[in-house]
């Protein structure tokens, strides 16, 4: 119960901390430099995710450490990112004191948070039961399908209904380059989790690696993603011009990922080592960009809601894609062992191989979905500095 309640509350501040820093770089950078700030903020989130297993593996295998220990190293950097925040940024606040407690309690979005964490709690246990922990045709998955149906209708009412007061306002999602944008870091997180979360255990379980070896293995994907992202962010903050970006991210994603798919227990480090970089500079330079384009197409006031959806976006898609990823190699690892007449380490190995592999699949896939997702955005340019000087994000406290 405690790591249920704890992982629950950390979600809530990792939530906060990528959404804050995208909404604090709108307030405080001019339009034609936020490509680069945004860019930095989003380096610091890919390369955490993908330098996180390798931690996590050195701390895990350490006598001194041990695994508890991963958690407690949050605790410094959140504590220096509370200081900061707290004695540096100066937001421009709006404040409306006329409303009542009911009133702001309602404003807040509390209850369709609620609905909302029934809707995805229905959606990721029927993705993760179906087909590997029981069958599709089990009452307990098509009760919780059925149930992500109906809540699902429930909450897409309230939002219509609630206007400009709904956690998540029709008039900002229905702007067609912020549903691509969301739809298209849906699917790109669905990738990358799919791919972070099973390369670890491809080099463990099919090639015999330590932990500590894994977590370094998978070193060459979190070192290219920082550095494109660097250098797409630079290069959109001198052109101007981010679209050809989300194209050439998806598709060198999807190329990444399908070589990935190829691997095998005796595959040589140039070929998962190139595989990588290649699925890196996809992810680098397509990820950041429309984090930045909802601000090109939004106004000043709408970039904190249309920030926090973004944010959303992207952790529903790598929870889903864990799922997802997680019931493919479930099936697929028991097809193939019930293949195996005897207890022979390399039959199993290959077992593994191919169940591993063959979750890589879902990334590209979702690099695909991105990719056709990308092709619907509106051809929109940054303006110079001088032509957003006013672009200030007012933070509206109800």
């Amino acid at each position: 119960m405690a790591s249920i309640i704890g992982r629950a509350v950390a979600g809530f501040g990792a939530a906060g901390i990528f959404c804050g820093g995208l909404v604090i770089v709108a307030n405080t950078v001019h339009m034609r430099q936020r490509p680069l700030f945004i860019g930095i903020v989003t380096i610091m989130y890919g390369v955490a995710s993908v330098l996180g297993p390798t931690l996590g593996g050195l701390m895990t295998d350490s006598p001194r450490l041990t695994w508890k220990f991963c958690f407690w190293l949050n605790v410094p950097f959140g504590a220096l990112a509370v200081t900061v925040v707290t004695f540096v940024f100066k937001p421009t606040t709006v404040v409306n004191t006329q409303l009542s407690i009911p009133h702001k309690l309602a404003k807040s979005g509390i209850f369709g948070v609620i609905i909302l964490l029934a809707d995805m709690t229905c959606l990721v246990l029927t993705l993760q039961w179906g087909g590997s922990v029981y069958p599709w045709s089990d009452s307990r998955v098509w009760g919780l399908l059925l149930g992500f149906g109906l809540i699902t209708i429930l909450f897409i009412s309230l939002q219509v209904r609630g206007k400009e007061e709904a956690l998540i306002p029709p008039r900002i999602i229905s702007q067609r380059s912020v549903f691509i944008c969301c739809l298209y870091v849906s699917f790109m997180q669905l990738a990358i989790l799919s791919l972070v979360y099973f390369l670890p255990f491809f080099f463990q379980a099919v090639q015999g690696s330590s932990t500590k070896s894994s977590g370094l293995s998978i070193l060459p994907f979190g070192i290219t993603t920082a550095i494109a992202t660097l250098v797409g962010s630079a290069i959109i903050t001198l052109g101007g011009i981010y679209i050809p970006f989300m194209w050439l991210g998806a598709a060198l994603l999807a190329t990444g990922t399908g070589l990935l798919h190829t691997l095998h227990r005796s595959s040589p480090i140039k070929e998962w080592f190139g595989y990588q970089v290649i699925s890196g500079i996809g992810f680098g330079i397509g990820v950041q960009a429309p984090s930045f384009a909802i601000q090109v197409v939004l106004d000043a006031a709408d970039i904190p809601v249309a920030s926090a959806l973004i944010a959303f976006c992207q952790s529903l898609g790598g929870m889903v894609g864990a799922a997802v990823a997680q019931n493919v190699f479930q099936s697929s690892l028991v097809r193939n062992l019930e293949k195996i007449q005897a207890p022979l380490l390399g039959a199993a190995r290959d077992a593994y191989n191919v169940a591993t592999t063959s979750a890589f699949l879902v990334a590209v896939a979702s690099a695909g979905v991105c990719f056709v997702a990308s092709m619907g955005m509106e051809w929109r340019t940054v303006p110079k500095t001088k032509e957003t000087d006013k672009s200030t994000v007012a933070v509206i406290v109800p």
